[in-house]
């Protein structure tokens, strides 16, 4: 697929979602991604990879209109007040964890407070902001289904390939005993985007039942 049919692909799916038609850039990479950028003057679509030789023009649409349905939701604005939000709870804990150090504990125990009590503040911080990213991947994979009407298998498989096609067992193991680091991921795990999306039921196929 050259570029001028992914440009074609994008396009529609931008206009569907009623968002700003992207301008696209294009990287040479060992493997395939595909996000959007916001900008003040128009959202930068970013493919990098041979994204043909991964996915389908099914597959690539699903993509593009999940892309799609971040701006339509207003995601990035809403990172921006996820971030702070975190920010606000995890200063507003280390103020109240020093005052009780500061009331309870000797000297030299409230110096090591103040030292060590910001590493795990910081991860919590984190943490709470990637909650909030991976609350949006879902909220884009279900807008994009029900509302702009893509396939939900398509987009499943399409995710599936581009986190590196890996077992939907494998998946859920991994994310279940890594812990800490399950906390600080962005995306929710691929097995539970599967399942969630493949309970959704397209806007075509609602519109058709209406009918």
């Amino acid at each position: 697929m050259n570029r001028e049919t992914l440009i074609l692909l994008a396009n529609a799916a931008f206009m569907r979602a009623g968002v700003p038609t992207p301008r696209m850039i294009f990287l040479k990479t060992p493997g395939c991604n595909v996000f959007v950028v916001p900008t003040p003057r128009k959202p930068v679509l970013v493919i990098a990879g041979d994204l043909s030789a991964k996915l389908s023009t099914e597959q690539i649409e699903a993509v593009f209109l999940h892309e799609a349905a971040h701006l339509a939701c207003k995601h990035f604005s809403k990172r921006i007040l996820a971030n702070l939000s975190a920010l606000l709870w995890t200063a507003s804990g280390l103020v109240v964890l020093f005052l009780i150090a500061v009331v309870l504990l000797p000297p030299q125990w409230v110096v090591l407070v103040a030292f060590f009590a910001p590493i795990p503040a910081a991860v919590a911080q984190i943490g709470l902001f990637s909650r909030a990213l991976r609350a949006q991947e879902f909220e884009a994979d279900r807008v994009a289904v029900e509302k702009l009407g893509a396939d939900p298998d398509q987009l499943a498989s399409a995710i599936r390939n581009l986190s590196g096609d890996e077992s939907p067992s494998a998946a859920a193991k991994r994310w279940n005993v890594t812990g800490v680091s399950a906390w600080l991921q962005t995306h929710p795990p691929t097995a539970e985007r599967e399942v969630k999306l493949r309970a959704l039921v397209p806007v075509k196929s609602s519109q058709s039942r209406a009918a």
